[in-house]
C-alpha cells in the first residue's frame, strides 16, 4: 500500500479494491443491504434478524431472513452459523474499514451524463476518509492526470458547495458532471483541467453547481 499527500487529497494506491461483484439486487434487497452498512458503521456489529424486520416495519422476523439469504447468495452477504449477530458484510472489516457507495463515474475532461445509480461499494480505511457523507465515482477521461488523478481511479468526494480556489471538485453542468480545479472571481467561475493540452471551462456563477470537494483518490494497480 501506498499512502501520499498532494495538497487535501490523499492519495491510497492498492493492489486491489474491496468491491462487492454487482449482481442484480431488488430495490427491497438494496435498501436491506444499505441498512445493514450502515448498522456496522454506527455500531461495530450486524444487526440480528428481528432489528431488520423492526427497521422495516416487517410483520414477522421471516421476511427480513428472506432477503438477507437472498444477499447472501448473491454474495453480498456472509454468515456465520449460530451467532445472534452473525451477519457480515462481503470483504468488509468493521474494525479497520468504512463503507461508501461508489456513485457511478466522473468525467475528467468533457462532462459526462449525470450520476447513475449507485453501481456498488467499496472499503476504505476509516482513519484515512473521515467524512461521514463521503462517497466515491470512478473517473473517466485524462483531464486531471497532471494531477495524479487517472483513467479508472477511484475518487472520494466530501460533499461540500463553497470550496476554496484551487481545490479539485465534482460539478455539474445542467445534466452533466465533470471533476476539475475550481476557481471563482466575482461571478465567474473557471474550472480548469490538470492537462496542459487542455482549456480551462469559464461559466457565469450560478450555471454551476458544486456538488463536493474531492478529498482523496484510490488506484489499482
Amino acid at each position: 500500500m501506498i499512502i501520499h499527500a498532494e495538497a487535501e487529497v490523499v492519495f491510497y494506491a492498492i493492489q486491489a479494491y474491496s468491491i462487492t461483484m454487482p449482481e442484480h439486487l431488488t430495490e427491497r434487497q438494496k435498501e436491506m443491504l444499505g441498512f445493514i452498512r450502515r448498522y456496522f458503521e454506527k455500531e461495530g456489529i450486524a444487526p440480528t434478524i428481528r432489528e431488520a424486520a423492526l427497521h422495516f416495519n416487517f410483520a414477522s422476523p421471516l421476511s427480513a431472513q428472506l432477503h438477507i439469504n437472498a444477499l447472501i447468495k448473491k454474495g453480498y452477504l456472509t454468515r456465520e452459523p449460530l451467532k445472534t449477530r452473525g451477519i457480515r458484510i462481503a470483504g468488509y472489516d468493521a474494525s479497520t474499514g468504512r463503507s461508501l457507495p461508489l456513485a457511478g463515474k466522473v468525467r475528467a475532461g468533457k462532462p459526462l451524463l449525470a450520476f447513475e445509480n449507485i453501481e456498488t461499494h467499496i472499503t476504505v480505511d476509516r482513519t484515512l476518509f473521515r467524512s461521514r457523507d463521503a462517497f466515491a465515482l470512478r473517473v473517466a477521461g485524462d483531464s486531471m492526470i497532471d494531477a495524479g488523478i487517472f483513467e479508472g481511479d477511484i475518487v472520494i468526494v466530501r460533499p461540500e458547495r463553497s470550496p476554496a480556489n484551487g481545490a479539485i471538485v465534482v460539478a455539474r453542468i445542467e445534466d452533466e458532471i465533470t471533476i476539475k480545479r475550481f476557481y471563482q472571481k466575482d461571478r465567474t467561475v473557471r474550472l480548469v483541467p490538470e492537462n496542459r493540452a487542455m482549456e480551462p471551462m469559464i461559466f457565469t456563477h450560478g450555471s454551476v453547481q458544486i456538488i463536493g470537494q474531492v478529498i482523496g483518490v484510490i488506484r489499482k494497480y
